[in-house]
């Protein structure tokens, strides 16, 4: 399913702060429209914790962020790649003409990761994301704040 073309829908929820629910727009039956669940491209951000556990520091903030700035809006997003293992799609999403991991990165809600296991696992936009994690970070913004990271026991 790599190499995609792109499509257009309406962001339905987002479960993380790399992760989002996305309703397709065009939709030829009479049944509800089909969804897609899209991990941002070569982006990792603090996990929520599953039932009983502790939230990694900044989850909350991260997905808060990411549903804010997305959630009941219209995108425009593509499969990058997807990994049969784990039975995930990961993908660019745009919102208008923004690159909504981009954004993420930039405003230090996520990490950027460098290489799947296979070649080809990797964001097309991967060069820029990896700038924008520096200035995030030489920024201390979002999970590289020094206050947060105090808060957080990181440091």
């Amino acid at each position: 399913m790599a190499g995609t073309s792109w499509l257009k829908g309406r962001v339905k929820a987002v479960p993380s702060g790399d992760c989002m629910v996305i309703s397709a727009l065009t939709n030829n039956n009479a049944g509800p429209p089909p969804e897609k669940t899209i991990t941002l491209s070569s982006l990792i951000a603090p996990r929520l914790a599953r039932r009983g556990g502790v939230d990694e520091p900044f989850a909350w903030d991260s997905r808060e962020y990411l549903r804010k700035l997305c959630i009941g809006k219209e995108v425009t997003f593509k499969v990058d790649y997807t990994v049969p293992s784990i039975g995930r799609e990961f993908g660019s999403v745009f919102l208008g003409d923004k690159n909504v991991a981009m954004l993420v990165v930039s405003e230090g809600w996520a990490k950027v990761r460098e290489q799947g296991q296979q070649k080809g696992e990797v964001s097309p936009f991967l060069a820029e994301l990896s700038r924008l994690e520096e200035i995030a970070k030489q920024q201390g913004l979002g999970r590289w704040s020094r206050v947060s990271l105090y808060d957080a026991g990181l440091i």
